[in-house]
């Protein structure tokens, strides 16, 4: 995975050694990743599309650049690329296809998504990144057993689904799949995410964690293994941020655009410093000060 070591210098285009391998939540590091899909009132999801973009878990984390104020990430699954700060990083991606067959076989207005990475090794700290909208019971409950639960979405990457669509192949740094039952058969033995054990269990069935599009901004919130949770991307302790409709409670934002075919991740902005503006009073005494200083200079000359 791809657009690592994301730090200080977030603003410029992020060059390196880009490989297609996703990194999966044993490398203590995963690959960022957004699952969406359809059908989330059946026992089985017939529509369910992954897609790697390009960043990891380590460029989430609280103390990351990305998390900080005036950060903007761009994924444009049509276009295949991504922008951080408003410039292109060099990657090849690969999405578009997949999205296309996710929206083509989705009910309008239906998809189901979220964002999230993890860590699954780390112990006793295992830690998770997920968007959504929680509310305070779901936050309150969140306890280590859930957490060590969300390790087995770690099935998503393994071997069997990602011969499926562009992840892992060769010359494409992110790539993606959108599996769909009545195309391709809802045989999770085939290698795909639809069936309750691998796909329901971890996502369909946790609304706190996902949204459909009909509410597409999600907050990120980091899950650690000892039961708490922290919201991403909200504003240093003492600043003053400026109100945006982009942002969910002033807080790092993710926006999910299904018919525009991007998703966007944005921090709260500083609020702009205003140079004050002297009175008309101090302008007079400059004024005088500067006559009296060339009086004086004409006297000594003369």
């Amino acid at each position: 995975m791809k657009l690592q070591h994301i730090a200080a210098a977030v603003a410029l285009a992020v060059a390196g050694t880009a490989h297609a391998a996703v990194d999966t939540m044993a490398t203590n590091n995963s690959s960022l990743f957004l699952i969406a899909f359809d059908n989330a009132s059946g026992t089985q999801t017939q529509t369910a599309g992954f897609f790697d973009l390009g960043l990891n878990l380590n460029d989430f984390l609280p103390t990351a650049a990305l998390t900080q104020t005036n950060q903007k990430v761009e994924w444009d699954f049509a276009g295949n690329t991504i922008k951080v700060n408003g410039t292109l990083q060099a990657s090849t991606n690969s999405w578009d296809a997949a999205f296309d067959k996710l929206v083509a076989n989705s009910d309008a207005g239906q998809i189901k998504w979220t964002v999230g990475a993890g860590d699954s090794v780390s112990d006793p700290y295992v830690n998770f990144v997920v968007a959504g909208t929680p509310n305070a019971s779901a936050l309150s409950s969140q306890n280590s057993g859930k957490t060590a639960a969300m390790a087995s979405v770690n099935n998503l990457f393994s071997l069997n689904l990602l011969n499926k669509g562009t992840v892992n192949v060769a010359g494409v740094d992110n790539g993606a799949w959108t599996a769909v039952g009545t195309i391709d058969g809802a045989n999770a033995a085939a290698g795909y995410v639809i069936d309750s054990t691998l796909f329901g269990t971890n996502w369909q069935t946790k609304p706190a964690w996902v949204t459909t599009t009909t509410n597409a901004q999600n907050n990120f919130w980091k899950l650690n293994a000892d039961g708490t949770e922290e919201a991403l991307g909200a504003a240093a302790a003492g600043s003053t941020i400026i109100n945006s409709a982009n942002l969910l409670n002033d807080k790092g934002t993710f926006t999910f655009n299904a018919a525009a075919k991007t998703l966007t991740w944005e921090t709260a902005a500083l609020a702009p410093v205003t140079p004050s503006v002297p009175e008309a009073s101090t302008y007079s005494m400059g004024l005088t000060a500067l006559a009296l200083m060339g009086l004086l200079a004409r006297r000594r000359r003369g």
